[in-house]
């Protein structure tokens, strides 16, 4: 099917971005024709800083100053986190309503941005600008062919990551295939779930040659070589996983006449074996340049708790250099106390050296995830554990990196230790949360990025970029991806990978756990809940348990809190539901297709929608 363009005109595409930042510097491009646009690389570049717009953002954020909805938020001021078994929200009603499409199972094609977890308009806004500085960057006359290439390389790159995060909410992709003139056509027939990963990694192979290793200095924050390899791995790993590649060749909704758009025609274990190798061509090239863990031991880390925040925290260029950001996207420049979003990124407001309760604290661990960590010799969890009084003292460093719990104490010259147990309404202590209309806590706030010295009011707000793509998540799309195909011949391998991610964090060697199985099927478990721990909070968990089919009793399913009672010298912990049980069906592995673009286009539309 064809569908003819009307043109659009270039202010219509060009949009603002919520603040600036070296290279993301606002454009401005109001009444300019293309000729004045392109006549300069500062102002060209501001048709691709609009695309960088568009970024993946995980932190929860909230308005802009000017009233605009921030570009990149999840679910107004949420991210996916509160729809699966990480996270519940401290938010009010008004603030639920986006959640609950997801969670009460009332999601549809016809809601609008910016109640949907996916912003469908904005992703194709961000890729027809970064068609359009490919089409045209060429006229500029002061670039430097060098920097042009380069410049469309990351263009490429970029239009390949948001059809990626496309094709992980939709599945076979509605493809833009270029910049569309007046009078042009494309097909709006949806691509197969084959032909969509063709597409997306022909982009990428065409843009990584031309990319530069790394993003460094004011580079910091633009799509390189190392990002765009790891995106194609990505993207591999997604097509080789059971949604798309299932074993038994039944996809999670038969009865649908368009197979293609949802799984491919039959199983191939080689996909696995594809995604490892892509992903180990990645990893190698990273680690020849510089990239590494954060150790314990290196400059100003003193534990392992600390070596972990370290790698969502700290900029390549801080004291302490963050030597495994491979691609970190932001918006701008700095995010200090000052500004009304920060409140969604902590769950404290500074309030000098006492502790603030707020109602602004959108992301709340669940116990369901809090689970999942193990103790520090490598065990799980007793039955008993949480009948001791200080139940959380030897569990898995990252736990503590992630997460802030009952008799926490803060780092930091006041020390002041948190106490989860609520606060009556006569009580007005600032360091406990409150009871009332806003006290659906969990007995968690979730701390992965900031540091405690900033709650207590010590530091102010570190600047902050989103941990789209880390090394650590390299080790780990490794170790998967060959458990899968070959976990006999790579046994060494796969437990060399997965063991560098876990003794960073001071966890024993996987093969030295007690109950250790020399098998695949517990390594393909260890594997899951080893991300699951590594990259809590950083937008992968939601959709990993969709990729693995993980559904039924992870996103949807009966969620937990801890309610802390007693004194914080005696406390009594009781595990307890939180709420009523989250919806979940299987049409909810892929996303409906918006109603409106169904209806123009006749795109045909995900089953169950």
């Amino acid at each position: 099917m064809k569908h003819k363009i009307a043109k659009i005109t270039l202010i219509s595409f060009i949009v603002a971005i919520a603040g600036c930042n070296d290279f993301l510097e606002r454009p401005d491009a109001s009444g300019l024709t293309e000729d004045v646009v392109f006549g300069s690389m500062k102002e060209a570049d501001k048709v691709l800083a609009a695309a960088y717009a568009f970024a993946p953002w995980g932190f929860s954020t909230y308005m802009s100053s000017d009233g605009n909805w921030n570009y990149a938020i999840r679910l107004m001021n949420h991210n996916t986190s509160n729809i699966c078994d990480e996270a519940e929200t401290q938010s009010n009603t008004w603030d639920r309503e986006a959640l609950e499409f997801y969670t009460k199972g009332t999601l549809s094609s016809n809601l609008q941005y910016p109640y949907l977890e996916d912003k469908w308009m904005f992703n194709y806004q961000a890729i027809r600008s970064a068609y359009l500085y490919i089409d045209k960057v060429d006229r500029v006359k002061d670039g430097t062919p060098e920097i042009i290439r380069i410049r469309k390389a990351e263009a490429r790159a970029f239009v390949a990551t948001k059809q990626y995060e496309n094709f992980k909410r939709y599945g076979g992709l509605a493809w833009v295939p270029g910049y569309t003139k007046l009078g042009e056509t494309y097909s709006t027939e949806r691509l197969t779930i084959s032909q969509s990963v063709d597409s997306i990694n022909s982009l990428l192979d065409k843009a990584i040659p031309d990319l530069p290793i790394k993003s460094e200095g004011l580079e910091f924050g633009r799509i390189n070589k190392i990002a765009a390899m790891t995106l194609k791995a990505r993207t591999l790993l997604w097509a080789a996983s059971p949604l798309f590649n299932p074993e038994d060749n039944q996809s999670y909704f038969p009865a649908f006449s368009n197979q293609d758009l949802i799984k491919y025609p039959t199983y191939s274990k080689e996909r696995w074996k594809t995604a490892a190798e892509a992903t180990d061509e990645a990893l190698n090239l990273a680690l020849a340049n510089g990239y590494k863990l954060i150790q314990k031991g290196d400059n100003g880390v003193n534990s392992f708790k600390d070596a972990y925040k370290a790698s969502v925290y700290y900029f390549p260029n801080d004291p302490i250099k963050n030597t495994e950001i491979i691609w970190g996207t932001r918006l701008t420049k700095t995010w200090n106390e000052n500004n009304w979003g920060v409140y969604f990124r902590i769950p404290w407001g500074k309030v000098g050296t006492g502790l603030l309760a707020s109602v602004q604290c959108s992301t709340i661990p669940l116990q369901n995830f809090v689970d999942n960590y193990e103790m520090t010799n490598g065990s799980d969890q007793s039955p008993t554990l949480f009948d001791t009084p200080n139940p959380y003292d030897n569990l898995d460093a990252r736990f503590s990196g992630s997460m802030f719990y009952h008799n926490y104490k803060l780092e930091g010259n006041s020390k002041p230790t948190v106490d989860m147990t609520f606060r009556t309404a006569d009580d007005k202590g600032n360091n406990r949360p409150p009871a009332g209309n806003f006290g659906n806590f969990t007995g968690y706030y979730y701390s992965k990025f900031i540091k405690d010295q900033e709650v207590t009011g010590e530091l102010s707000f570190h600047n902050c970029f989103w941990p789209y793509i880390r090394l650590a998540e390299l080790y780990l799309m490794s170790a998967e991806a060959w458990n899968e195909y070959d976990p006999n011949g790579h046994k060494q391998y796969i437990r060399t990978m997965i063991n560098a991610v876990r003794n960073r964090a001071g966890q024993p060697n996987i093969e030295s756990i007690p109950g250790f199985q020399d098998t695949q099927s517990f390594m393909r478990d260890r594997i899951k809940r080893e991300r699951a721990v590594e990259l809590a909070f950083e937008e992968h968990r939601y959709f990993d348990l969709k990729r693995w089919k993980m559904g039924d009793g992870y996103i949807g399913g009966q969620m937990y809190m801890m309610d802390v009672t007693g004194s914080a010298a005696s406390p009594i912990y009781t595990k307890k539901p939180m709420g009523d049980p989250r919806f979940f069906s299987n049409k909810f592995y892929l996303y409906p297709m918006p109603l409106e673009e169904v209806q123009k286009s006749k795109m045909l539309q995900n089953p169950g929608w």
